[in-house]
């Protein structure tokens, strides 16, 4: 039996709908903006936002395209661009309004829970991989009940590089001296997550029906526990 379980975060431990379109979330945030003391509107704020992104993206993408920017520092940016200094509990504040205004819905993957349940019951470790902010993912496992079920989250926003590049899972083996025989990695991405797992050594399992040769083990919730034991 396997020790040690590491989850896809977004393909495989959890349900998630976010948008950054709607104007309603705009409207907020400009709120938040205005009580600061700040003359925005939501239009120009939205615009604000893209570009800040867009040159924070651009400053890091000649070192590597695929590095993971934090919603802080994109805040920090729009402040300065109302000249003012943002102090480091108003960016983390904005960090959780733009999570929940941005947040559609939000819960456990069902397909995974039966998984998450028999690796509680047999004592099996718990991990996670996520592209995404690990501030974000840390509040979104308090709103699903799991933030004390697994052991730790590997983000990209700490590694630098998202998925599929193989850093965070590699960094989280590692830290944690997870032996590779005991150790399984689960996603229902097979490019997005069990190719680095393979080049890894580790033993991967695709959640769901797709047909797939080159892994240990394919299918639902309970062929897959079958196969952990």
């Amino acid at each position: 039996m396997y020790k040690n379980i590491i989850i896809s975060y977004e393909k495989g431990l959890i349900d998630i709908r976010k948008t950054i379109d709607d104007d309603h979330v705009w409207e907020k945030i400009n709120l938040y903006f205005r009580y600061m003391g700040m003359d925005s509107n939501s239009f120009e704020l939205k615009k604000n936002y893209e570009k800040s992104l867009r040159n924070l993206r651009n400053a890091k993408s000649s070192k590597d395209p695929d590095v993971d920017i934090d919603i802080e520092d994109v805040f920090y940016k729009m402040f300065k661009k109302y000249h003012q200094k943002a102090k480091k509990k108003h960016l983390k504040e904005l960090g959780i309004l733009f999570q929940v205004l941005t947040t559609e819905s939000i819960e456990v993957n069902k397909e995974i829970m039966p998984i998450i349940e028999f690796a509680m019951d047999k004592g099996i470790q718990l991990y996670a991989i996520a592209n995404g902010q690990a501030s974000e993912i840390k509040n979104e496992l308090k709103a699903i009940n799991l933030a004390e079920v697994i052991t730790d989250t590997y983000c990209s926003s700490v590694s630098g590089i998202k998925k599929p590049g193989g850093k965070m899972l590699s960094d989280l083996v590692s830290n944690y001296n997870l032996k590779k025989k005991e150790t399984l990695v689960i996603s229902s991405d097979y490019d997005l997550d069990l190719v680095a797992a393979k080049a890894l050594g580790l033993k991967v399992a695709l959640l769901g029906d797709a047909s797939e040769n080159e892994v240990n083990c394919v299918g639902d919730a309970e062929r897959i526990i079958k196969f952990i034991k």
